[in-house]
């Protein structure tokens, strides 16, 4: 109770801009907002950046995801890097409301989220939930639309290693049996588009895993939405 009233009072209280630290603002003030969130061109089925003009990358045209769409809000690097990694790993989950609304001023992240049967995070496994306190994807989840999140539709057995340290290959085959999806919904197995939530998206073999696991379980499609995106080190 204490909490939650502490945390609805630090709402409504003038705030400093995490990341030009102008005062008082919100969490994200409107410059920054529009000096490092605009939309940029993002492959449709894998969300890297691509040349104006490009729907879809090569290497998805030569292999195909299981996403119907793929969009991230942000590249993961600076300035929001920290700010990330503050919301997950240093106990700020309050910061998701801010990250929520940085989602939403995308029109295509807001029109994914207005047309989506359901958001559904991508879960932790028991011990790092334990461990963290939240899920941070959940956290998104709610913050984009806490009406249409399920975050019941999807399990996790078991954790694996740091992703981050693995190549794309070992991460594909280390999450391939990880996620289980429980009973969906009839709109969600017959009509209407699941979207999976994630905080950050390096090779998308968690998200693909978790999206196999959904429409194995008879989702009729399923997309992904991740605030932001791990870049490839050519990308400009």
């Amino acid at each position: 109770m204490l909490a939650s009233l502490t945390q609805g009072l630090a709402a409504r209280l003038p705030a400093q801009c995490r990341i030009c630290h102008a005062w008082p603002s919100e969490i994200i003030c409107q410059n920054c907002l529009f000096a490092f969130a605009q939309p940029r061109p993002r492959c449709q089925s894998c969300a890297l950046l691509v040349p104006r003009g490009t729907s879809v990358c090569g290497a998805c045209l030569l292999r195909p995801g299981p996403f119907r769409e793929c969009r991230a809000a942000i590249s993961y690097g600076f300035p929001w890097a920290q700010l990330i990694q503050n919301f997950k790993f240093e106990s700020e989950p309050a910061l998701a409301r801010s990250l929520g609304q940085l989602m939403l001023a995308h029109p295509d992240i807001r029109r994914m989220v207005d047309r989506a049967s359901a958001l559904v995070p991508i879960p932790l496994s028991p011990a790092r939930l334990r461990e963290r306190g939240y899920n941070q994807a959940a956290r998104l989840c709610r913050a984009l639309s806490p009406s249409k999140t399920q975050k019941d539709w999807l399990s996790r057995s078991g954790d694996v290693a740091a992703q981050h340290t693995l190549k794309r290959r070992d991460r594909l085959r280390g999450v391939q049996h990880v996620f289980a999806a429980g009973r969906l919904s009839p709109t969600a197995a017959g009509q209407g588009t699941i979207v999976l939530v994630d905080d950050v998206m390096t090779t998308g073999a968690t998200l693909t895993a978790a999206a196999m696991a959904l429409l194995e379980a008879g989702a009729s499609e399923v997309s992904a939405l991740v605030l932001a995106r791990t870049e490839a080190p050519t990308a400009s």
